[in-house]
C-alpha cells in the first residue's frame, strides 16, 4: 500500500472513531477509550509515514463531507482534544 492509501485509511478510520464516540446517544463519552483507540492510529501514521496535520486536516474533511457544518466541527474539536492527548503507542 502507498503512502496516500495509509493516509486515506487512517483519516477514515479516525472520522469513524470521532462519530462513534460523539453521537448523542451515547450516555457517556468515553474520552479514555478514544484516546486509547488515536494512539494505536498515530502509531500507525508515524511507522507510514503519515503526517499528523493530514490526518487533522482529513478527519475534519471527512466529517463535513458526512454531517452538517455544525456537528462536524463539534466532533472534529473533540477528535483534536482526543488526538493531541494520545499516549505513545508501543513500538513493535
Amino acid at each position: 500500500m502507498d503512502a496516500g492509501c495509509y493516509e486515506e485509511a487512517i483519516v477514515r478510520r479516525c472520522a469513524f472513531l470521532a462519530a462513534y464516540h460523539g453521537h448523542p446517544s451515547r450516555k457517556e463519552l468515553d474520552k479514555a477509550g478514544l484516546r486509547l483507540e488515536l494512539g494505536w492510529l498515530e502509531g500507525d501514521a508515524r511507522r507510514w509515514g503519515v503526517a499528523r496535520e493530514a490526518i487533522i486536516s482529513g478527519v475534519l474533511a471527512e466529517l463535513l463531507g458526512k454531517y452538517d457544518t455544525q456537528t462536524a466541527h463539534r466532533l472534529h474539536g473533540m477528535f483534536v482534544e482526543a488526538f493531541g492527548r494520545t499516549p505513545p503507542a508501543p513500538s513493535s
